[in-house]
């Protein structure tokens, strides 16, 4: 080992003393591998959380911008919302029956009346709402085919759309 001058070789005074230096430095080499693995870890939580962070954030611009095409599309079919609305609202001022609102409007919209082909069937009357398929008319038809579902509480005032609502009127409730 004398010739190779990359090799360092350590002379100790006894054995006690070499075992020593052997295991000393085996804590200090497990004590140095720990304290690199805690500053890895370290390192790594600020960029997970700003990973998070920014698929929150994507989440959440994705989520709004679904809001925004939402209420475009309520705001360029105002007629529609407050024609379906009303004829929903007349027939549950009538008394009728939500299963039977729903059947009247799947026979409505086979006779291919305009308000009835908008409701998207089943009705979700007991949360107060009712889904609508509205004309986006701002956006190309490349997205959902130019449809977009909203959403309107079916409680707004507006006025009825006569052929819904006769058709409505001469249904009996059942309850």
């Amino acid at each position: 080992f004398a010739n190779k001058r990359a090799t360092h070789i350590l002379e100790f005074d006894g054995f006690n003393r070499t075992v020593d230096e052997f295991y000393s430095s085996i804590e200090s080499q497990k004590l140095e591998s720990r304290l690199s693995e805690r500053e890895q870890q370290a390192e790594r939580k600020p960029h997970a959380a700003k990973d998070e962070h920014a698929k929150r954030l994507g989440a959440l611009q994705h989520v709004q911008g679904l809001h925004i095409r939402k209420a475009q599309a309520i705001e360029a079919n105002t007629h529609r919302v407050e024609e379906a609305s009303a004829a929903v609202n007349g027939l549950i001022g009538q008394g009728m029956d939500w299963v039977d609102i729903g059947k009247l409007i799947q026979n409505e919209q086979g006779r291919s009346n305009v308000v009835a082909q908008m409701v998207k069937l089943p009705l979700k009357l007991e949360e107060n709402t009712v889904t609508l398929l509205l004309d986006e008319a701002t956006f190309e038809q490349d997205e959902d085919e130019g449809y977009g579902s909203d959403r309107t509480d079916s409680d707004l005032d507006s006025e009825d759309d006569d052929t819904f609502s006769k058709k409505a009127k001469s249904q009996p409730a059942e309850k």
